[in-house]
């Protein structure tokens, strides 16, 4: 897919008037909340929008023409129409349309579990996800690796390589209760919840080892995977990569490093639908 280099507040301002609202009319007892059939009337409404907006979303995607990777380095979903500003705008529509309805459905409910595990999976160069497709289509293409940490084809050797030796894998998620990491072969997994205070201390805790070891200048290198909504079969998170060094500077490496994905669920199993914005 061709990533969407849009504005990268767009989620985070939903977020933000979304959970303004939540105190608004209802909290200050102006106004009962709606009958529980008049609720789920307008959650079937919800659901039949936002699988319209998933397949308007699927019936514009491709996928490249260069054809599968020897190394199954994975492919990227691609919409061949968005050649002019228009296209690229009806396009950019539908994500925002269901991202509105997975947030403004979802945000009062704790996030789905194992679409976190699923990210942090692959996020740690583990079981990428696969897209998510219409119906009768195969379902067996799987999204590139983050980063550089998936194999490739060294055009010097031949051989299928990682550009990124990935041995440690840091991430720093949402409060969730009895939540357990996913377990990658050859990476050690370090999660780290409870917020900012936890953060720091992790923090603090890497840069007096590395000074203790001699390297005082090594960057605090983690994932933040923040906002993550889940409503019904729909999902989207946000992950943020960092790269810090001692004293607060930031490392960064090179542009793309941040996105928003969009989730859909398939028989217990989170699909990628989308890469809706890179930044």
């Amino acid at each position: 897919m061709t990533t969407r280099c849009t504005n990268a507040a767009l989620l985070s301002l939903a977020l933000a008037t979304l959970a303004a609202c939540a105190g608004g009319p209802a909290a200050r007892g102006a106004a009962p909340g709606p009958t529980p059939a008049a609720a789920s009337y307008e959650e079937s409404i919800a659901r039949h929008r936002a699988d319209s907006l998933r397949a308007a979303l699927l019936a514009r995607a491709g996928w490249p023409s260069s054809g599968a990777d020897r190394c199954d380095a994975g492919v990227l979903r691609v919409f061949p129409g968005d050649t002019t500003a228009v296209e690229r705008a009806r396009t950019e529509r539908l994500i925002e349309g269901l991202e509105t309805l997975i947030v403004s459905r979802g945000l009062d409910a704790p996030p789905s579990s194992d679409l976190l595990r699923a990210i942090l999976a692959w996020e740690a160069n583990g079981a990428r996800p696969r897209w998510d497709v219409a119906g009768g289509e195969s379902a067996e293409r799987r999204a590139i690796a983050p980063g550089l940490s998936g194999r490739f084809a060294n055009p010097q050797t031949g051989r299928c390589e990682s550009y990124v030796a990935l041995d440690t894998a840091t991430f720093v998620v949402p409060a969730l209760a009895r939540f357990e990491a996913p377990r990658v072969k050859g990476v050690r997994l370090g999660v780290i919840s409870g917020g900012d205070s936890a953060l720091a201390r992790a923090r603090a805790a890497h840069f007096a080892r590395a000074t203790a070891g001699g390297g005082a200048d090594s960057a605090f290198a983690y994932a933040r995977v923040a906002p993550i909504v889940t409503w019904g079969d729909y999902g989207l998170a946000t992950v943020r990569r960092q790269n810090e060094l001692p004293g607060g500077g930031e490392a960064r490496t090179n542009d793309g490093v941040n996105a928003s994905y969009l989730f859909h669920r398939v028989a217990g199993e989170w699909r990628l639908l989308a890469i809706a914005r890179s930044w």
